[in-house]
């Protein structure tokens, strides 16, 4: 049955609007005026990231700065007491390392009667040697007030439509492929598992010992299809749920509390 509603939840997946990338949101506002927003590990050729941001007009202007993983580049700007001037100085505008979020760049717009500026980018494409982290980074080395400012991005890593590239960092790429495969395996421990108990049964050995085993594997199981959907979910929509997350945990302790009973058994 849980084979059954795993692999519908699977289908449902492939079947979800593909136009969805790797999807950040949320509300920046800090009294600093360099702030690291989020990291991805971008392929060597699908990698790619569209941005929207609106902030007010009385924090102008706020800039968009993408640090590579160059040896000492990003360890040397981040957590150090460099100046935000000091910190964009080894990144350059034409290379699309600086995005600087004002009407002259013609990525922003005046919005909410002149209030506010909403910045909307083309998908610019990542192309690389290797699989290589990016920093993405908000500042205003000008700011009297620190940064205030709305912002949604999508970051891809595979065409519009593949569940286990799309949206997946390259260090998180194959967990999907691996639970898939560690849940089949336990599915077939445990049906093996559950004949071997109704045979002990019928011969009255099925020790309480046998019984622990019994729930920890289900338990295991459990864990594992709860991990796949997390990462379906993900690889359908982009999002992370904080939710399924912990959800998949939470199995793991009494799973392990079992293996415990079974040692002192």
């Amino acid at each position: 049955m849980t084979s059954l509603y795993l692999f519908s939840l699977l289908i449902l997946s492939l079947l979800w609007p593909s136009y969805l990338a790797r999807h950040i949101s949320g509300v920046l506002q800090t009294d600093s005026n360099w702030h690291f927003l989020t990291r991805f590990c971008f392929l060597p050729d699908k990698g790619s990231l569209k941005f929207t941001i609106r902030y007010p007009v009385s924090y102008l202007t706020q800039s968009m700065l993408l640090y590579w993983d160059k040896p000492n580049l990003w360890t040397s700007v981040y957590n150090t007491e460099l100046s935000c001037t000091q910190k964009e100085a080894d990144l350059e505008i034409l290379k699309y390392q600086i995005f600087r979020l004002s009407k002259d760049s013609g990525l922003c717009r005046s919005v909410e009667n002149n209030t506010a500026l909403l910045c909307d980018s083309k998908e610019y494409q990542f192309k690389s040697a290797r699989e290589r982290w990016w920093f993405i980074v908000i500042s205003n080395c000008m700011a009297r007030s620190g940064l205030l400012l709305h912002y949604d991005m999508w970051l891809r890593n595979g065409e519009p439509g593949n569940l286990f590239r799309e949206h997946f960092s390259a260090d998180e790429i194959y967990i999907l492929e691996f639970n898939i495969g560690f849940f089949f395996l336990q599915s077939a421990l445990l049906v093996l598992a559950v004949l071997i108990a109704i045979r002990l049964r019928k011969k009255q050995l099925l020790h309480t010992t046998y019984k622990i085993f019994l729930l920890s594997a289900v338990l295991l199981l459990f864990s594992i299809t709860l991990t796949c959907i997390a990462y379906i979910s993900y690889g359908a929509t982009g999002n992370k749920s904080t939710v399924l997350h912990y959800m998949c945990k939470t199995p793991k302790t009494p799973n392990r509390q079992s293996y415990s009973l079974h040692d002192l058994t």
